[in-house]
């Protein structure tokens, strides 16, 4: 029963190992089938065609009976020896299986190591890396970050698994890159791009990334994940932004320098004439007889002295170096701007609301302040040909900080234009009405003052323009 189960074993371990040589069992077993036929074939020639040839009969038949005795011999022998077979096989096999048992199990160890340090150097490389790296599975969902995803967002490793990364992208930008993924990973291309996207923590820091994605493909060429590689761009896009914003600034100071030029010589031009037409229409005024030709006169002088100012205004923007500052209280000097314009509100059917919630006095030049409040009035009452409501206010947001707001009920500005408001070379006024440099002179004269000008608009409503600078709490 043990040979049995031996070779029942044997047999079990043949089949898997595969075919094995021909053995010595299946030799005899055809040197007993050869015999057998050879033996019969003599006893058939001699029964069939023994009167035929010339050899004899009892010859032919000692013959076959010879042959035929030695092909039972060797069956015999056969049977005798078949179990010896046997064990020999069984102990080769176990021969074979002890020398490639040992061999696959190195080989296998030798794999899982391999694994395992390739493992431990792409953790050290992205431990270390100063980018955020990602990997996905061949769904596209996110199964490993490095360190960097809790440096740039603040969330632990396993809130990006899956789809959960996109919980930390801004809002605005969530869709644009979650559309961008998808339609790499559909496409199963190898190299992508993603777009730049605002990531935030969860106390609403913001940090821009950009990056590549790289596809990962086995030996058979099938997708099975992505490498992703994205770059904080934060500070290089506020290098970038305060870049352009100098570019802007430097335009404009260039556009200003080409204007003030212009302004000079055709103040010098204008300068002479009227000092001319002035003069008469005083001597007029003085000497003329009649209550209506003296208004008159009147209108004159005062009509030509309104050219003399608005030349002065365009000297003031080529002028340069700083001016002494005073105390100024803002109240009296926003009363005196709207008093300038009291016939040009009352001609246009204008109202004034006055909200003057504090009246702080400030350290400013008052002539070039008033004439930045001028520029304000003058767009406020140009946008309301037809009427409306002028409101000037004065408050304080905070103990430090003291706002002036100009606002009017006009159509508004279109936000394409809203961007180039303070353009040197852009107006919202008709052609001719010569407006377009007067919000230029009010944002310089504020940042004279250590201010800003800010504006704000909706079409069919109106614009508003906030001027906001800093004052001493004490």
């Amino acid at each position: 029963m043990a040979e049995s189960a031996a070779d029942s074993a044997a047999d079990n371990e043949a089949q898997h190992a595969g075919k094995r040589p021909r053995s010595l069992r299946f030799v005899v077993r055809f040197v007993v089938l050869v015999m057998v036929l050879l033996g019969l074939l003599a006893v058939a020639i001699v029964v069939g065609f023994g009167p035929r040839v010339a050899l004899r009969r009892d010859d032919l038949i000692a013959t076959g009976l010879a042959v035929a005795v030695i092909g039972v011999g060797a069956s015999l022998l056969l049977r005798f020896v078949k179990p010896r077979l046997h064990r020999l096989e069984r102990h080769a096999t176990g021969l074979r299986g002890a020398q490639d048992g040992p061999t696959r199990q190195v080989g296998e160890q030798e794999a899982l190591e391999e694994l395992s340090a390739s493992e431990a150097r792409f953790k050290r490389l992205t431990d270390s890396a100063p980018v955020m790296v990602f990997l996905t599975d061949a769904q596209g969902q996110s199964i490993y970050v490095n360190p960097m995803w809790h440096e740039i967002t603040g969330l632990p490793a396993d809130a990006a698994f899956g789809s959960g990364w996109l919980r930390a992208v801004h809002p605005e930008d969530r869709p644009r890159l979650e559309r961008c993924w998808a339609e790499t990973f559909n496409a199963g291309r190898d190299v992508a791009s993603l777009p730049d996207a605002r990531f935030q923590t969860p106390e609403g820091k913001i940090s821009w990334l950009g990056g590549t994605v790289v596809a990962l493909r086995d030996a058979a060429g099938e997708l099975t994940g992505y490498l992703g590689m994205l770059t904080d761009l934060t500070e290089r896009r506020r290098v970038d932004e305060e870049l352009r914003k100098i570019e802007t600034r430097a335009h404009e100071a260039e556009k200003l320098a080409s204007i003030s030029v212009l302004t000079s010589r055709i103040a010098h031009d204008i300068g002479a004439p009227l000092t001319a037409i002035l003069g008469y229409a005083e001597l007029m005024q003085k000497s003329i007889t009649g209550e209506k030709n003296r208004k008159r006169a009147t209108i004159i002088v005062e009509q030509v002295n309104r050219i003399s100012e608005l030349i002065q205004t365009l000297l003031d923007m080529t002028r340069s170096g700083e001016r002494p500052h005073i105390a100024v209280d803002l109240a009296p000097l926003l009363d005196k701007s709207l008093d300038f314009f009291r016939e040009s509100l009352r001609k246009h059917a204008i109202e004034v609301e006055r909200i003057y919630e504090v009246s702080p006095r400030i350290p400013a030049d008052p002539d070039r302040f008033q004439q930045a409040l001028l520029s304000l009035v003058m767009h406020a009452i140009d946008a309301m040909p037809g009427g409306g409501t002028l409101r000037i206010s004065l408050t304080s947001p905070d103990p430090t900080h003291v706002e002036i707001r100009v606002a009017d009920t006009g159509d508004g500005i279109a936000p394409e234009m809203l961007s180039g408001i303070f353009d040197p070379l852009m107006t919202t006024r008709p052609l001719g009405s010569a407006r377009g440099l007067g919000l230029v002179v009010a944002r310089s004269i504020v940042e004279e003052h250590a201010g800003t000008l800010s504006v704000s608009s909706t079409v069919g409503k109106g614009t508003e323009f906030t001027i906001r600078f800093g004052i001493d709490p004490g």
